[in-house]
């Protein structure tokens, strides 16, 4: 059944997609060319307990509901506009949300809300504040703070002015005005105006009708509802630092480190403190539990400091909240008000904890008899077996797909009241059932891994014997769990079962391998059976010794282009000791080996190779592991050969900077085997994850897998996933990150549905057309492109779109731009090709091969057959392609690898033209400005050729072999690809471009024998 339709999560998806597209994708971002590591790698990712452990399902009742806002202001504890304020008024408060509001009013209590995420904790301050505010009534007129909100970062100040915006904007007779003072908070009024338009403009059009008041006229359209929504928010909003100093607002909000600013600042202290004495009333300390320590110490003190500034010099004259979903149970509540007295210097007497409705109350009956006719194994089974059906289908549908495991009497019951609504029938039909009741039992208890549920006897009411009776369970509780969350009596309930899935992961921490190939404990990839191993036993963690040979364990990494596999190690007066965990402190330490068991697994061509380099940097020489007086390192002066092992030794390929000439170590720049050198990162890299790649995988596999709402063509996702962290460093990284990481996936879809849609019956397409499909598809599709100008950022093609450039020009000209860079980036740089279309063979490019003519006078002119004629030039300039020597105009330059980034990787399109040129011959001015530009000409000395300097060279090598042809001959069939269009002249530079229209696009299927082309050129490579 398709997820967009039926509109509910599959459990079972949700616990193993995640894990499996972590395990996808670490094979993948971190290579091994060597079969037997890949295959070892893969399974210690796929044990439970190396970075992945068992799910864990939790049962999370609601908290108990006792009144509402229209109930409380009926009472008289609440001031009649809260009606107003907070709609609607008969949306029921939680006991918690009450007790805050009662304590705080009538009791006059300084209290601590202690109560779970999502729980409702700003509405125990909110009420009581407005409350106390509107009570006032006209000496609301008289400027001044009346309660400050302070918060640990600017991210949380950040939220509650949007929630503020949305409540004060409500209001109908009184005006309670707030400001925020923060780094953000510009000081010229002006520029504050402005930048509130800026941010209201981004504002989705739900978010703009909130800040409307109930019967206020809201205008359609676009400008002017945002227009009418900026004036709204200035009666409200003191907008900038100018405004707050003039006329202080009643709430400020701010943190603790602008506090600190305010209060030595004489004047903010003056205006906006001093001026606020004798109308002060209220403090709120959000997340209470950051302020442990000298950061607590230093927060009280500051608090005083601010009482002090505001007149308030005895207790019981300002009303103190703190809130906090991290301060433990409640047998911490006498070090909690301990706690809050000490750091407000205000008595606290409670701890306001919530109460949590158990599910049989919420149920409200005992489950029934099942007739004998429902075994525990038949209801096993139909459980099982349940296709479940789509939220909309005809209610008889959902009848007869339940029959299997609830009798007929209550099924029936249920569709009569259930009024055609497939929550509604769930909700009637399940209620009762003694398996959701026993399931409700178990889950009340305490959280319980996945496994342990599946095979409860106590839920099923029978032993699972077998491995398929496990597969069988496993599908029936997820079905389950469908059935119960999507479960309920009216739209704004909770479910009948509110589950939470807990998935754990952990990031991986290095790969470590035991340098015995003969280890006992080694992996053999059972296709790789006959080739020998490299290494023995592997681990996640760290191991100075074998534990089933005792063996020397070194730490792995590998080439990020090539997947060569190297060693290394730390060698302090001959012991074998751990790598430092920093790149910087592996860099410039001349105590770090870089190693590989044997000779390198390969060597290809140089990804890297400039003007004037030398072909290789790295020479091999000998590391002698010696098992006397425990395992030492013996560094060797002699170059490596391969030996038969001795008993107590093993003998490793040490690789160092070729002309190093002292026996200290180095941690290569480049790798040996390819060449290839990034510029701005390590070349080999550990396999260590940290946190983010793995919480960015899950994010994506679990958003993949959300229910989504049938749309229209063209509209964006409704569906949304939010994520924490614990500093605001960490946040705005993994942010910024995970953006762009997104951009680059859903472009890379957009690529591969545009060429679908663009292709010939033969599989092949036109750069041209190809990059038509993609703007087309740009143009009627909702993506917030992200650009490097900030007025453009995050603004759609689609000129339908709220957030687009509205002009159709605009709109045309920003998504052929865009759709030519990411071909660009995709077919014709020399950066990341691991993970292009071409590296996993799903796709290729080159030159479009259709006329026979060159061939045949390549033929005649070199010697070579017509064949070979056509292999040549697909390979040369597959080369030049490749090394991002392309006509292209007109694109955009958002990527790194495209646009360049300061201090890291060069510029490779500057005013929307490529930076790269192809040269027949260099002069030494151009060898100065264009150094990463190659010269087609070979370079001769003394009548000989010189070795290779580029890659055309190094493949004029690996083609002609002894047979080279002459300085003549290159320059002829330079002029043949100008005649033949298949180079062009590249604008004032004195250089030439690869014909980019001259390209094709090619589906290779995964298949090399798919192409010719591409068959031709990987047998060309592999000569």
């Amino acid at each position: 059944m398709n997820s967009k339709s039926s509109k509910y999560l599959d459990p079972i998806k949700a616990v193993t997609q995640p894990r499996e597209d972590l395990i996808r994708y670490l094979l993948t971002a971190y290579p091994l060319r060597d079969r037997h590591l890949r295959y070892g790698l893969k399974k210690l990712l796929e044990q439970q307990g190396n970075i992945w452990q068992e799910p864990y399902l939790e049962g999370s009742q609601p908290y108990r509901s006792t009144t509402t806002v229209a109930k409380l202001v009926t009472d008289g504890v609440l001031h009649p506009e809260m009606e107003n304020i907070f709609t609607p008024s008969d949306r029921a408060l939680y006991e918690h949300q009450e007790k805050a509001v009662k304590a705080v009013i009538q009791d006059r209590s300084n209290i601590v809300v202690a109560t779970g995420t999502g729980s409702g904790k700003t509405e125990c301050f909110l009420l009581p504040m407005f409350d106390t505010l509107l009570r006032e009534k006209e000496n609301l007129f008289i400027p001044g703070v009346r309660v400050l909100i302070l918060y640990p970062m600017n991210a949380l100040v950040n939220d509650q002015v949007k929630r503020l915006r949305k409540l004060l904007c409500k209001q109908k007779k009184s005006k309670i005005r707030f400001g925020f003072y923060t780094s953000r908070t510009e000081a010229d009024e002006k520029k504050a105006r402005e930048m509130l338009a800026e941010e209201l403009s981004a504002y989705e059009d739900k978010e703009l009708d909130e800040l409307f008041s109930k019967g206020d006229p809201i205008p359609t359209n676009r400008d002017e509802k945002v227009a009418a929504a900026i004036e709204n928010v200035l009666r409200i909003q003191s907008v900038s630092r100018n405004e707050i100093q003039e006329e202080p607002p009643h709430i400020l909000v701010t943190n603790y480190s602008m506090l600190e600013h305010m209060l030595i600042r004489p004047t903010e202290r003056k205006k906006v403190f001093e001026a606020s004495k004798n109308v002060f009333k209220m403090l709120v300390v959000d997340e209470a539990h950051s302020y442990n320590g000298s950061t607590g110490s230093e927060v009280a003190m500051l608090l005083e400091r601010l009482k002090v500034a505001v007149g308030i010099e005895e207790t019981e004259t300002v009303r103190c909240i703190a809130t906090s979903a991290s301060l433990g149970d409640e047998s911490k509540d006498p070090e909690v008000i301990k706690f809050a007295t000490e750091f407000f210097g205000e008595q606290f007497d409670r701890v306001i904890r919530g109460d949590r409705v158990e599910a049989r109350e919420r149920v409200g009956e005992e489950p029934y008899s099942l007739p004998s006719e429902y075994t525990h194994q038949k209801i096993l089974t139909a459980l099982s077996n349940l296709d479940l059906p789509s939220l909309n289908d005809d209610l008889n549908i959902w009848v007869e797909q339940l029959r299997g495991f609830i009798p007929t009497e209550p099924l029936e019951a249920a569709k009569n009241q259930a009024n055609g609504d497939a929550h509604k029938l769930l909700w009637f039909a399940l209620k009762q059932h003694p398996l959701v009741h026993r399931l409700i039992d178990i889950l009340s208890r305490k959280p319980e891994p996945w496994g342990v549920i599946t095979k409860s006897a106590e839920l099923w009411g029978l032993s699972l014997q077998t491995d398929s009776d496990d597969e069988e369970a496993k599908r029936a509780l997820s079905h389950l769990l469908q059935l119960g969350t999507m479960a309920r009596q009216r739209d704004d309930d909770l479910p009948l079962l509110p589950v939470k899935i807990h998935l754990l992961f952990r990031s991986l921490e290095g790969l470590y391998a035991c340098v015995n190939p003969q280890c006992c404990g080694a992996a053999t990839d059972p296709e790789y059976a006959d080739k020998p191993r490299r290494y023995g036993r592997l681990y996640l963690n760290e191991k100075k010794i074998c534990e089933d040979c005792s063996s020397p364990v070194l730490e792995l990494g590998s080439c990020s282009q090539c997947g060569q596999a190297y060693s290394f190690t730390q060698i302090n007066n001959g012991k074998l000791e751990s790598l430092p965990r920093s790149y910087q402190g592996l860099k410039d330490n001349k105590n770090i080996y870089t190693l590989t068991s044997g000779n390198l697994d390969s060597i290809t061509e140089d990804e890297e190779i400039g003007e004037g380099e030398e072909e290789k940097s790295a020479t091999a020489q000998t590391m002698i592991l010696s098992n006397r007086d425990g395992w030492i390192g013996i560094a060797a002066t002699k170059d490596f050969t391969p030996k038969d092992r001795v008993e107590g030794e093993f003998h490793l390929a040490w690789h160092r900077h070729k002309n190093d000439k002292e026996s200290n170590g180095c941690y290569l720049p480049k790798c040996a085997a390819c060449g290839v050198r990034p510029t701005r990162s390590q070349t080999i890299n550990r396999f260590v994850t940290y946190t983010d790649e793995p919480l960015q995988i899950a994010i994506d596999s679990l958003f993949e897998l959300l229910p989504e709402a049938e749309r229209h063509d063209g509209e964006a996702s409704e569906r949304k996933l939010l994520t924490f962290s614990d500093g605001r460093q960490d946040a705005a990284f993994f942010a910024s990150d995970y953006q762009r990481n997104s951009t680059e996936k859903v472009y890379r879809q957009m690529l591969w549905q545009s060429f679908q849609e663009a292709k010939g019956d033969d599989g092949i397409v036109t750069v041209k057309k190809l990059t038509d499909r993609l703007k087309l598809n740009f143009i009627e599709t909702s993506i917030p492109h992200p650009d490097r100008t900030s007025a453009d950022n995050y603004k759609s093609y689609r000129q339908e779109d709220e957030q687009s450039f509205g002009n159709k020009r605009d709109c045309e000209d920003k998504a052929e731009k865009r759709a030519k860079e990411i071909l660009v980036r995709e077919f014709a740089l020399p950066f990341n090709r691991r993970s292009t279309f071409e590296a996993y063979t799903l796709l290729a490019c080159h030159l479009d091969l259709s006329d026979d003519r060159l061939f045949e006078s390549i033929s005649n002119n070199f010697g070579i057959s017509t064949a070979e004629a056509r292999i040549f030039i697909t390979v040369i300039t597959d080369i030049i392609r490749r090394t991002g020597i392309v006509s292209v105009e007109g694109s955009s330059s958002y990527f790194p690898e495209t646009g360049g980034v300061e201090g890291g990787r060069r510029a490779m399109i500057e005013n929307e033209k490529a930076t790269n040129y192809l040269f027949l011959e260099k002069g030494e001015t151009e060898k100065k400005k264009y150094k990463n530009s190659p010269s087609f000409l070979p370079k001769w000395k003394d009548g000989e050729v010189s070795k290779p300097q580029n890659r055309l060279e190094w493949y004029y090598y690996q083609f002609f072999g002894d047979r080279f042809p002459s300085r003549k001959d290159f320059s002829w069939l330079f002029d043949q690809l100008k005649e033949y269009r298949i180079i062009a002249k590249a604008g004032n530079v004195s250089a030439y471009h690869l014909n980019w229209e001259k390209l094709n696009i090619i589906e290779t299927k995964n298949d090399w024998q798919q192409c010719d082309s591409c068959q031709q050129v990987f047998q060309a490579l592999v000569v």
